[in-house]
């Protein structure tokens, strides 16, 4: 027992205190054994005269005598090499440092947990809507797919003059894609459409739609994907109108243009 000690000692030093521990028990169990068997319970019974002369209480004795749980021979074979073998794990590479806890990188460089994904921007989306066959959800990028114009144009604000250059999509182009659903039984039934542009901001802004076209008023209004050379991606395109003096219907951020009906 003392070269195996000594053998277990060599691989990790806390098993010292292992056994040592594991000897005690057993020896405790050893000790309890034998003074079962030394010093016997001897358990009485009153008599029946005894009982007959006490009142009976509303407690019911037991017909068996009282029993003694020993404890099984097996436990104390057991307890020592259940302790070896707790000893040989906690020797284990990386046992110890699971025991000690977290160290200082490992809680400044968190996990995230199993199956979590980092948030993926949101895309600035703007939609054409309204009295169209087909409705669209569309971003700067999008406004790529139709014929570019490019145009500086000079308006009046409220900070002052403004001179920028703007390039992007026509807006009558973007509409006319869309499938504006005029009524063929009504005559010029274009003549009763007005398309509604809206920013992020609520702030709305309305043009005519024979305003757009070319023959009535023809405006060249833009919904610019960039200001300057500067992309509009990330705030949405900006509705330009230069025939405009002012630049209130100079929309900036738009989220939705809905051609609607004002006619009856």
């Amino acid at each position: 027992m003392g070269s195996y000690c000594a053998t277990c000692s060599a691989l990790n030093p806390s098993l010292i205190r292992l056994v040592t521990a594991a000897t005690a028990a057993a020896r405790g169990i050893g000790a309890g054994r034998a003074r079962s068997v030394r010093e016997p319970t001897e358990v009485r019974w009153p008599s029946v005269n005894q009982r007959l002369s006490k009142p009976r209480a509303n407690v019911q004795m037991s017909p068996h005598p009282l029993r003694r749980v020993r404890t099984p021979r097996f436990t104390a074979l057991f307890a020592v090499p259940a302790l070896l073998i707790a000893g040989a794990v906690a020797s284990l590479p990386g046992t110890a440092a699971e025991a000690a806890g977290p160290t200082p990188s490992t809680q400044t460089a968190a996990r995230p947990p199993a199956g979590h994904h980092p948030p993926v921007p949101a895309k600035t989306y703007f939609f054409v809507k309204g009295k169209v066959a087909h409705p669209a959800r569309l971003t700067v990028a999008d406004l790529a797919r139709y014929p570019q114009s490019t145009q500086q144009v000079t308006f009046q604000s409220g900070a002052g003059p403004q001179t920028h250059t703007y390039t992007g999509a026509r807006l009558i182009d973007v509409l006319t894609a869309a499938g504006p659903a005029f009524r063929a039984d009504v005559k010029n039934d274009l003549l009763r459409y007005a398309v509604l542009v809206r920013a992020s901001d609520g702030y709305e802004a309305v043009l005519s739609w024979p305003e757009l076209v070319d023959g009535y008023g023809g405006t060249q209004a833009l919904l610019a994907s960039t200001e300057d050379g500067a992309s509009l991606a990330e705030q949405g395109p900006r509705l330009t109108v230069p025939d405009d003096a002012k630049g209130g219907r100079y929309v900036s951020g738009v989220t939705s243009i809905t051609l609607v009906r004002v006619g009856a």
